[in-house]
């Protein structure tokens, strides 16, 4: 370029830059006094055979951010589409995951709502921020999460059942606000047994007080939607949507079906459809709000017990078996949330905490 031939000096701050870039996006070139731990991650686009296991800089928070050491993370269906397409720009290579919960083990100077030793979760990717996704998800032994995005795992749930619920619960309550749902209405959920579904059945009953439950799912599972607080159940396997006799106030459609699931709505009712782009013109396309204050929100919920995190019965998966767990989810058969547990984490020596990494200060027994 003219401008290289003309400023020099530009030609060598580039080269910098290009190395400083190279040496951050490529694990097995840090120097050996970066502490490492172990992640999954793809260097390509691809199924799921893409995805290694192998070591990968532990980061450092800064500002606001936290430092967690991850005891259980859940997969999203974003997370495979994310590593089979690319839909956003990121350097590799690129650790999945947005659902976590884990131990606060080190935070940034700017930190004022969490203290080292404190129980988090929460939805790390912010899809609502302008820039790049995280390079570094939540399929690690440790990541960085900026305050705001997280929240205080409530006492009585586990880190697993924790893990299970952020994008989740974000994506179902979005819902709700979207289509501006109000108490005494009814509603019916296409998907009622998937990640979304399991919890907008719950928060329909208990939260949103809707007046008649309605949602679809499998032979197998129609009597566990009527624990979670369907008042009706319709097995798509044996009935059409054309077949369904009432007309609801809302359509909730988790899985992309708008196209046919509409004709249950009643003239001028919103059917929400949380895939992009929705099947169907009509339908009104609600996404996410990231946000730690919508997990403390819900906490009286779920301590309370009237809403309760599903994970599906084939897990959790060890961190050993992500790949297993991937192949799982994109069955598309899976009962609430698939969930990555326990984690090894490496044992913080004092020669960890002394490390330039992270100020001693800032981990647990040492």
């Amino acid at each position: 370029m003219l401008e290289d031939l003309v400023f020099p000096e530009i030609v060598f701050f580039k080269v910098v830059q290009l190395c400083v870039q190279r040496l951050l996006i490529y694990p097995k070139r840090y120097p050996v006094h970066i502490k490492m731990q172990k992640a999954w991650f793809y260097e390509v686009h691809g199924p799921k055979e893409v995805l290694k296991l192998g070591d990968f800089p532990i980061p450092y928070p800064v500002q606001n951010q936290l430092l967690v050491q991850v005891r259980a993370a859940a997969l999203n269906p974003i997370d495979f589409k994310l590593r089979c397409n690319p839909l956003v720009f990121t350097d590799f290579p690129v650790v999945p995951g947005c659902d976590m919960a884990g131990i606060v083990v080190g935070k940034g100077d700017h930190v004022s709502r969490f203290e080292v030793g404190d129980e988090v979760y929460g939805n790390i990717q912010n899809f609502n921020a302008k820039g790049e996704f995280k390079q570094l998800g939540t399929l690690a032994q440790f990541i960085v999460v900026e305050e705001n995005l997280v929240a205080s795992k409530p006492n009585n749930l586990s880190f697993e059942e924790a893990a299970s619920l952020p994008v989740a619960v974000q994506t179902a309550v979005e819902g709700f606000k979207t289509a501006g749902f109000k108490e005494g209405q009814t509603i019916f959920i296409v998907g009622g047994a998937g990640g979304v579904g399991t919890l907008a059945v719950q928060l329909a009953k208990q939260l949103y007080r809707a007046s008649l439950v309605a949602a679809t799912t499998s032979t197998a599972k129609v009597e566990f939607l009527k624990t979670l607080g369907a008042d009706e159940v319709v097995d798509y396997t044996k009935t059409r949507y054309e077949e369904v006799k009432k007309k609801y106030d809302l359509v909730y459609d988790t899985i992309g079906e708008s196209k046919n699931s509409y004709v249950v709505a009643k003239d001028g009712a919103p059917v929400i459809d949380i895939t992009w782009p929705p099947s169907n013109p009509r339908a009104v396309h609600s996404s996410l709000t990231v946000s730690g204050e919508i997990l403390e929100t819900l906490r009286p919920c779920l301590e309370s017990g009237k809403l309760t995190a599903v994970i599906d019965p084939a897990g959790p998966f060890h961190f050993c078996d992500v790949i297993k767990a991937f192949e799982y989810l994109e069955t598309g058969r899976a009962r609430g949330k698939v969930v990555i547990s326990p984690f090894s984490a490496p044992y913080l020596t004092s020669e960890f905490c002394n490390s330039k990494l992270v100020p001693q200060r800032s981990f647990i027994g040492c």
